[in-house]
């Protein structure tokens, strides 16, 4: 009764209807995407210190310092350009924008086979200006939910579905109606009155998405360790860094030849996809990049809009901040404080992508539904800082690595809230402009991470280099108390998107 009501009072805005057999494509292109970006992610970490100070014969404090500007540049760039790209994924389409980025960040991994630093900062400038893929990604599974197709049910491959029968096992909606939200984003801001809110489905099925697409970037980035220490192993490290840009050529190969276009019409338009559909005169180009600024700034204030949705942003932005932070120079830390060879960086690096996935299960199954959204991310947030304040204070040894690593893993529990957070944020606006928001939230989050990467490098070179850990700390203390303080909401979501989600079947 409910689904005709809304059929009648707003049809999808979506008009072309995008066929079935193309989510199908997006939805596995995204999942492709995330394994392949990921190893190449994994590889470059088991890889890029011991290429600067081995080949490219940089102490570890230069070494430091130029892999952190190379992440400065990519960060700053990226900030600025993620907003213009997450408008033309609205404007132009998901698919033209994906092939660019991906074709140019497969270029720039490669390149960092060079070991020199300037060349190091160039290669980061060039790639931030155009790395869109993460939102991007993030964009075309949110397309994929709102037309009806999310990740885990009947129509995907039995490895995810089996990840969403295993989390909804613990963690199922409170409640099986759905209620329609009034409130829209114009460019005033946030108006309307959501006095019809969506319900607990909304935020879950969004949630439960997001963690299985965190759960492959996982596997995706253990996979990228084993495989970097093989590498590293048996060849040379340029040939090893290099190998970063061939992983990323699998997942661009599939985009070219079987990613579809998702973009929804806004304009009531049929819309085909392709480059055949777009003008590409440079106003229309530069009207796209000045219209994007201003949606940005929209969708800022909305992230802002009330006490809720500033202190979840602000739990999320400090997450990120932490992970960029402590990865730029806790690679740094072991070796030289510990002397790690590359066995233990790379035991390193997979025991933080195991523990991220720890954190997840933890909160999926124990905190949130015992405590719920906030109060269990604010929870766990709480653990790690302890873990993190343990390895401040070396309740760990030189002789006790078991111990050590115990401590580093609990420190990382928190980053498993990072999907949750992302569901969170992204159920409160409608799907229409989910390619601003994830254009956004990335740059909001990029912009957090400059100041981490210099914060923490200035600790770890001029205050002590253990220092590093009463930063994180303080960080992660301060993204507990946010969320704990935010308190449990209710989620906005255009009503054709709403309507989509309330229709998906129950696994």
């Amino acid at each position: 009764m409910m689904k005709e009501k809304i059929a009648e009072k707003e049809p999808l805005l979506n008009t072309r209807r995008i066929k079935k057999e193309d989510l199908l494509h997006a939805r596995f292109s995204v999942y492709l995407f995330l394994l392949f970006a990921q190893s190449s992610w994994g590889v470059y970490n088991a890889t890029y210190t011991f290429l600067l100070t081995k080949v490219g014969n940089y102490s570890y404090s230069m070494a430091a310092y130029y892999a952190t500007g190379e992440w400065l540049g990519y960060a700053l760039f990226q900030g600025i350009s993620n907003p213009i790209w997450g408008a033309l994924s609205d404007r132009i389409g998901r698919r033209p924008v994906l092939l660019i980025a991906q074709t140019v960040v497969m270029i720039g991994m490669t390149c960092l086979a060079y070991p020199n630093g300037y060349w190091y900062l160039g290669v980061g400038i060039i790639q931030g200006l155009f790395d869109c893929t993460w939102s991007i990604a993030n964009v075309l599974i949110v397309d994929c939910v709102a037309n009806g197709v999310t990740p885990g049910d009947s129509s995907d491959i039995f490895f995810i579905r089996f990840l969403r029968l295993i989390i909804e096992r613990f963690n199922k909606p409170e409640e099986e109606s759905i209620l329609l939200p009034t409130g829209r984003i114009s460019s005033g801001g946030y108006i309307g009155n959501p006095t019809n809110q969506v319900d607990h489905r909304t935020r879950h099925v969004l949630s439960v998405a997001f963690i299985i697409i965190f759960i492959i970037m996982g596997f995706g980035t253990l996979c990228g360790y084993g495989i970097g220490f093989l590498l590293i192993s048996s060849f040379s490290l340029q040939f090893s860094m290099a190998c970063t840009g061939l992983l990323m050529f699998i997942p661009l190969l599939y985009f070219a030849l079987f990613l579809p276009e998702t973009r929804p019409d806004q304009r009531g338009i049929p819309f085909t996809g392709g480059f055949d559909n777009i003008d590409h005169s440079e106003a229309t180009l530069l009207d796209t990049i000045i219209e994007s600024f201003q949606a940005q700034l929209t969708t800022a204030r909305f992230l802002f809009h009330s006490k809720r949705s500033s202190l979840l942003s602000c739990s999320y932005a400090l997450l990120y901040l932490y992970l960029t932070g402590i990865y730029n120079v806790a690679l740094f830390w072991g070796e030289e404080v510990y002397g790690w060879p590359a066995l233990y960086t790379t035991i390193f690096l997979i025991i933080n992508a195991l523990a991220t996935g720890i954190g997840l299960l933890i909160l999926q199954y124990f905190l949130i539904p015992s405590f719920k959204f906030s109060l269990g991310i604010s929870i766990l947030s709480a653990i790690s800082s302890l873990g993190a304040l343990a390895l401040f204070l070396k309740f760990e040894t030189k002789n006790s690595p078991i111990i050590l690593f115990f401590f580093i893993s609990v420190s990382f529990f928190c980053l498993g809230a990072y999907p949750i957070l992302t569901g969170l944020l992204t159920a409160e606006i409608e799907y229409e402009s989910q390619g601003h928001l994830q254009g956004t939230l990335y740059a909001y989050t990029t912009f957090a991470s400059l100041f981490g990467l210099v914060i923490f490098l200035i600790f770890f070179e001029l205050v002590a280099i253990n220092s590093i850990w009463l930063l994180a700390t303080i960080f992660i203390a301060i993204a507990s108390a946010a969320t704990f303080f935010a308190g449990e909401g209710e989620p906005v979501i255009s009503s054709s998107a709403a309507a989509n989600i309330a229709s998906l079947p129950r696994v």
